[in-house]
């Protein structure tokens, strides 16, 4: 082994030219990663497990504008690219240059290297390969020699096995002569076996010099000013000239969007939205996209569009009007004022993510073009074009945006991806979560090296180390069939007539180690997420089913807190400490809450151990509703959301019906004594680590957030109080005394009023000042999780957290860091949005099979008004959508030529719209319609609204 010193000049994040001295150690004996080859005895190094096998005969090594600028293709897993080989030099650069694309080659490397035959040669350590870097080169032409370097050893090494190197390359090597190589660029290799492999002409992502353009974008006219450029446009946001923020298509209208700027750090920062309306403002804009906008001249402003605008309105073929579909009659008064109204200049970055959905088959009348409609009803129809439309046709498809032109409505892309049949539930879930982003990949062989043995078990050392309690009456209270449990629970009554109540949590860290593999991967992923038939776990199923699992009648490793408590569940006192538990029994809330009636009835027991199950459930449902009183009377909300459950038949696990989740005594019990817990190791947490402690806020909701939900209270003669969460929660209790007549409108409100909410996140405690930790929602001043962490990755931070509080092990290095602890908050704050939005598309997916082949005829109840629509939601199946109220179709019990001509007047501050036929619709009101789902057109399968009438 020698040493070797590189010297590589890099600017820094400043913009600072600096001087990184690194050194080589080469060596000899490195595999070049082909598993054929004799000469190298051990296996590859780098992230890759797998080496290269004997699928083909050519072996495929990219550079790095090639992985960079046709991932798709690279990382395809089809001839000629079953076999691929990354350089260490070409990981490298693309890990510096994009880390998105970085994830997506670690992910190849580290989960698909068995299967699809990746691997990794590190050239850069390699002596026959190593190339030293003089000070006058750039990186570009250092990363250009390594590549020209180990391709040139490879096609010697490779020699006595007959495995040929083809180097591809999308730019910066074409025009160089290796000998035994072959360097072609990824679309002439895309061509030379087209005529095999079909499907990889899809892959490859086209650009605006190709020559596969479709030339009749030439000949439109210009839609779209052209950008400013991007240093420009930033310069002059740092100046206050221009602003920045992120793009959101109006979900009613795609003609219309808005940025959301933010002026200022943290809650006090001023925040507000710039209207963006019509194409040519908008000016190419996709949703999540970050642009650069000015606003216009202020008799520019305008109100927010009311009309809703019907599916494929925005298509290519239109006379691109947008003022005829922006329009509504809106009664003007002193509450509908004209907001700053803008257009989007540069685009700072984009958001061009693979999208779900299909093509649109109601269109497409042959040859090689169509247009691919996303599932995601904010994203705009995409241009592709395909020699297998036909193929494509009735499948759920992932597709990339590759560009945008000018002179084009709609932008272009291609097919990287075929996912299933439209309509089948297991191509649709498969799409929903990757529309949502979640991890889908099998754990690692690295990170399932990581778990004990199955047959593991509690040994007489652990119970030593920890405090035991198996002789506590625990018991765990979960949904039916709940196998990942998290927390279980006991209540002894003291002999001084005080209580102690235990809140147990499966020890998780016990069995994750800080920096392991498995510990790396189950940070990636977050969280677990919970879909209606499934659930994707963060954990090895060993762990969340099994080990961790605190089920009955089993030991198990558990992190306690146990509190001291008066009567009045007042706490006396806390303390918390590593154990060993013994669940009594496993329950379900409906079990738990039969036993809790029986004993207030005066059952009891001959067996004593299913007496003392049944007084340990008593005593915590007492205490249970004094905490909740005392948390309502100091302001905690008390909020609703649509909720509802799936039945499904046995035998073939297929939907068969919905109905309302059912929230008993006990879900509230268990509850209150995970926030109990959940506050207390908040504080000492904070008291132990100030500037680093994992959190949980809840921000105030902005004055503006409220404006909808008081207009529709006002409407009903409700006044309702928001300058506190304490004055909300007592306004909605009052409303619900005057609903009594109408009991799903006072939950109406309550739904409405979470739609007024901002989401809660994690932060780390030294990045945010102590009065925004506050949880508005719980009236908390500080908060954070600790009793879930089978299945957030957060709490397995809080409990490491503690464990370091109460000196059971010292903090690792990278938890002290404040920025690095909120570097890993913002991405479980990612996962878990992607977790609740995919279990919000699993429902809305089941609901859609349920109504299948069917029309209901339910009542629904107005929760938005539109100046030519409803938005309705029908409470039993907990489906919202849109009832449009076009003149051209009227309602289904209504002769079609009475109603011609019809017109719609939007009052906005009575929220009230009238039709000349005489109808009148109010926010919060009952409507009859009818429900199917449209397994037609284009193969979005959305549920449609018909209105019969409107109920009396």
């Amino acid at each position: 082994m020698s040493v070797q010193e590189n010297v590589v000049i890099r600017k820094s994040r400043r913009g600072n030219v600096i001087a990184v001295s690194r050194e080589h150690y080469l060596r000899d004996d490195l595999s070049c990663g082909c598993g054929l080859c004799r000469m190298c005895k051990h296996p590859a190094l780098g992230l890759a497990s797998g080496r290269l096998g004997a699928n083909q005969e050519v072996y495929v090594i990219p550079d790095v504008s090639a992985v960079l600028d046709q991932t798709d293709v690279i990382l395809s897993g089809i001839t000629p690219f079953k076999e691929v080989l990354f350089l260490e030099t070409v990981i490298s650069e693309v890990r510096l240059t994009s880390a998105k694309v970085y994830a997506r080659v670690k992910e190849a490397l580290t989960t698909m290297g068995s299967s699809s035959n990746y691997a990794i040669f590190s050239n850069e350590h390699h002596r026959s390969t190593f190339v030293k870097r003089s000070d006058q080169t750039n990186t570009s032409a250092y990363s250009e020699e390594c590549i020209l370097s180990a391709a040139t050893w490879l096609a010697q090494h490779w020699k006595p096995i007959r495995r040929q190197l083809m180097l591809v390359t999308d730019k910066d090597l074409m025009g160089k002569v290796l000998e035994d190589v072959e360097i072609l660029s990824v679309e002439n290799l895309v061509r030379k076996y087209e005529g095999s492999e079909p499907q990889l002409r899809d892959l490859v992502q086209t650009r605006d010099e190709d020559s596969d353009v479709d030339m009749r974008d030439a000949k439109r006219p210009r839609l779209y000013p052209d950008y400013i450029p991007l240093a420009d446009a930033q310069r002059k946001v740092k100046n206050g000239k221009l602003l920045q923020g992120v793009f959101n298509t109006n979900p009613f209208n795609r003609l219309e969007g808005t940025v959301n700027i933010q002026k200022g750090a943290g809650d006090e920062g001023e925040r507000f939205g710039v209207l963006i309306q019509g194409r040519e403002n908008m000016n190419r804009s996709v949703q999540g996209d970050v642009v650069i906008v000015e606003t216009l001249p202020k008799e520019q402003w305008k109100i927010p569009s009311k009309v809703a605008l019907d599916e494929g309105d925005d298509s290519e073929d239109d006379d691109g009007s947008d003022s005829k579909k922006l329009a509504s009659e809106v009664h003007q008064s002193d509450s509908v004022q004209a907001i700053p109204t803008g257009k989007v200049v540069a685009v700072s970055k984009r958001n061009w993510r693979p999208f779900g959905g299909s093509l649109d088959a109601a269109r497409y009348t042959g040859g090689d073009s169509a247009l691919f409609i996303p599932a995601e009803k904010a994203i705009p129809r995409i241009r592709i074009r395909s020699r297998r439309v036909q193929d494509l046709l009735r499948k759920r498809l992932q597709v990339v945006i590759d560009s945008w032109d000018r002179n084009s409505h709609l932008p272009r892309g291609h097919v990287v991806r075929e996912i299933g049949e439209v309509g089948d539930v297991d191509a649709e879930t498969e799409m929903l979560l990757l529309e949502n982003d979640v991890p889908t990949w099998k754990f690692s062989t690295a990170a399932l090296a990581c778990l004990p043995t199955e047959n593991w078990k509690v040994t007489e050392e652990n119970v030593h180390s920890r405090l035991d309690l198996r002789s506590k009456c625990i018991v765990s209270v979960d949904p039916p069939g709940c196998t990942d449990i998290d927390d279980a629970l006991h209540c002894e009554e003291r002999p001084d007539g005080t209580f102690e109540v235990g809140v147990h949590i499966a020890d998780v860290t016990a069995f994750l180690r800080h920096g392991s593999e498995l510990d790396k991967e189950a940070a990636d992923r977050g969280t677990t997420v919970y879909l209606v038939d499934r659930r994707i776990e963060m954990l090895p199923s060993l762990l969340s089913s099994k080990l961790c699992s605190l089920m009955g009648e089993v030991e198990r490793l558990a992190f306690s807190a146990i509190f001291h408590m008066d009567r009045e569940a007042n706490e006396l006192d806390v303390y918390f400490r590593r154990s060993v538990i013994k669940s009594a029994r496993a329950m379900t809330y409906e079990e738990a809450q039969n036993r809790i009636d029986a004993h207030r009835k005066g059952k009891r027991y001959d067996n004593p151990d299913e007496e003392d199950i049944a007084k340990s459930l008593f005593g915590l449902a007492s205490i249970a509703e004094k905490l909740r009183l005392r948390r309502t009377e100091a302001g905690a909300l008390s909020l609703a959301s649509p909720e509802i459950k799936f039945k499904f038949q046995e035998e073939t696990h297929a939907v068969v019906d919905a109905q309302t989740y059912e929230i008993r005594e006990t879900n509230r019990m268990v509850e209150e004594f995970m926030l109990l817990a959940n506050i207390a190791v908040a504080k000492k947490l904070v008291q132990q680590f100030p500037q680093c402690a994992m959190l949980r806020r809840h921000p105030k909701p902005l004055p503006e957030q409220f404006e909808s939900l008081l207009k529709t209270a006002k409407s009903f003669g409700v006044e309702l109080d928001v300058s506190s969460s304490k004055a909300l929660n007592d306004s909605l209790n009052k409303a619900e005394r005057l609903f009594r007549q109408d009991p799903y409108a006072a939950n109406l409100l309550r739904i409405l009023t979470t739609r007024c909410m901002t989401q809660a996140v994690y932060f780390s405690s030294g990045e945010v000042s102590a009065p925004e930790y506050v949880h508005y929602g719980l009236a908390a001043p500080i908060y954070t999780h600790f009793t879930s962490p089978i299945r957030r990755y957060a709490d397995v931070i809080v409990h490491r957290l503690l464990a370091a509080s109460l000196g059971y092990a010292s903090l690792p290095q990278d938890l002290q860091n404040s920025k690095k602890m909120q570097e890993v908050a913002d991405n479980i704050n990612h996962r878990h949005r992607c977790a609740q939005y995919a279990a919000r598309s699993s429902i809305a997916l089941h609901t859609r099979v349920l109504l299948r082949d069917k029309v209901i005829e339910e009542d629904a109840r107005i929760v938005r008004l539109l100046s030519n629509a409803l938005v309705v939601l029908v409470p039993k199946y907990g489906v919202e959508g849109i009832v449009h109220l076009d003149p051209q179709r009227p309602p289904a019990n209504v002769d079609a030529s009475s109603s011609a001509g019809d017109a719609f007047v939007l009052d906005e501050d009575k929220l009230i719209l009238t039709c000349t036929d005489g109808r009148v619709f109010k926010v919060m009101g009952t409507v009859r319609v009818r429900v199917s789902v449209d397994t037609t057109g284009d193969n979005r399968e959305g549920v449609v609204f018909e209105l019969i009438s409107k109920k009396k």
